[in-house]
Order: structure tokens, then C-alpha cells, then sequence
């Protein structure tokens, strides 16, 4: 998921919030570290890097992916609602589709806010509504009819902050300024239509009656979108930037 979705999208979070050597960037939510590890090669080992999620599990990959690379990056396990940081501790916050998720995400946008050094930058991204992305939208479908309804209400959920306004208020409540969001078109690629569905199958342990059935019916609805080079379909975000 992260090369056919998140990659290319970070590298547009990362051109619009102005990510340039010498920054302390915070990567919130930072799962298995993409928007921080590729925020890292751009520092080109000045300034510094920290990532902060829940998951133990994703930041251990995290933590594995930067020894890799050679990247220093700080990992920390926290909650966005009260970050581990002090006050104007980093010059750009950068949260790629988190904050949809948070329970609270007014306090997260807070501490967002709180941790930015003084004209610090703010850049987010969100997915749109599901509606604008015909690969998810059969997808939460079939998940829904064959595995029932709370893992078609937590796929539908990645796009629960698809409204402009709504993401604009969100920060504007927070205290931060100079708040620009825009939509974002880009194109999610798959070496095949059955491997988009059997990701998620397989991520929740479907048995193989269920997973065989999820992948008709997304090949099915996705016809239009395959060729023989694989699947591609669109999806859209929403782009945010800010300035404390």
C-alpha cells in the first residue's frame, strides 16, 4: 500500500509545506514512517526528524526501514492528543492521513499547534469523500456484504474528512493562519486488479470463500480501470497548509 498509495503524496505534502535542510520536522501518525524517512533524505542530514504513533508495530518497521536507509530519526509511541514534546519544538509538523482517525481530533490539531516553533508550518493531508474513489468505494462494499458491517464502516472511514470547510474550520480552530486547502487528483496503481482487494482481505483474515468472493466483485466493478499493465484508478485528497 504505501509505494501504490502514500509515496507519491507525500512527495507533494512534503513540496507544498516546504520541507528544506535544516528543519525539525514532527511526522504525527507516522505509521511505518514514509512521510519521515522521505522528509530525512530531503533534510540531507541536517536539521532533524522525529515520528509519533500508537502502534508499536508500525513504528518497529519504522524504526527497521531508517537503519536501512541510514536515516537518523527519532521514533516515538504517543498519542496526537498530547504529544511528548515540548512547546516550539519543530519547525513543520506533517500528518498524512491521521487525523481522520483521531477520536479527538480538535486536541490533536491543538497539540499540533502547540509543538510548532513561532511562524512554524503545518501540512496535512486527508483523503475526500469515498465517492471520488470508485476503487475504494466497491471495495467498502464488498468488504461490507461478505465480512459485515464494521469492516465496510472502517474502510469508509478513511475518507471521513473529505470536506474542504470541514478541514479548514478544523485548523482554524486550532489557532493556526494563513490556511490554504486544496484538492489533490492522483492515480493509485496495482501490478493487478485482484492484488488491491486481496490486500484487505488478507489484512483482515478473511476466510478463503470470503476473499475469493471480495476479489470477484472488485475485479468486477474495476474492469474499466484495468489494462494490461494493471490497475489504476483515481483518488483524491485534500492539501493543507498552515502557519502558526
Amino acid at each position: 500500500m504505501v509505494p501504490a498509495v502514500f509515496v507519491p503524496w507525500t512527495r507533494r505534502l512534503l513540496d507544498a509545506t516546504g520541507v528544506r535542510p535544516g528543519d525539525r520536522v514532527l511526522d504525527v501518525a507516522c505509521a511505518t514512517g514514509t512521510v519521515a524517512r522521505l522528509a530525512a533524505q530531503r533534510l540531507a542530514g541536517t536539521g532533524h526528524v522525529t515520528g509519533v504513533d500508537l502502534d508499536k508495530a508500525f513504528l518497529a518497521v519504522a524504526r527497521k526501514a531508517s537503519r536501512d536507509e541510514g536515516a537518523r530519526i527519532d521514533w516515538h509511541c504517543g498519542n496526537a492528543s498530547s504529544l511528548p514534546f515540548s512547546p516550539g519544538s519543530f519547525d513543520v509538523v506533517l500528518c498524512q492521513q491521521g487525523i481522520q482517525f483521531f477520536d479527538d481530533r480538535e486536541s490533536a490539531v491543538r497539540e499540533m499547534h502547540r509543538v510548532l516553533d513561532t511562524r512554524g508550518r503545518l501540512g496535512v493531508s486527508v483523503f475526500r469523500s469515498i465517492d471520488r474513489s470508485p476503487g475504494y468505494g466497491s471495495l467498502a462494499t464488498a468488504l461490507g456484504r461478505h465480512l459485515g458491517p464494521r469492516a465496510e464502516a472502517l474502510t469508509r472511514r478513511i475518507f471521513s474528512l473529505g470536506d474542504p470547510e470541514a478541514l479548514r474550520s478544523l485548523l482554524q480552530s486550532a489557532g493556526f493562519q494563513r490556511i490554504d486547502v486544496r484538492p489533490d487528483v492522483g492515480d493509485v496503481y496495482f501490478l493487478s486488479a485482484e492484488d488491491f482487494p486481496h490486500t484487505y482481505a488478507a489484512g483482515w483474515e478473511a476466510p478463503p470463500a470470503a476473499t475469493e468472493a471480495i476479489i470477484h466483485e472488485v475485479v468486477r466493478d474495476l474492469r474499466g480501470y484495468c489494462d494490461a499493465d494493471g490497475l489504476t484508478f483515481p483518488m483524491e485528497t485534500l492539501m493543507a497548509t498552515a502557519q502558526k
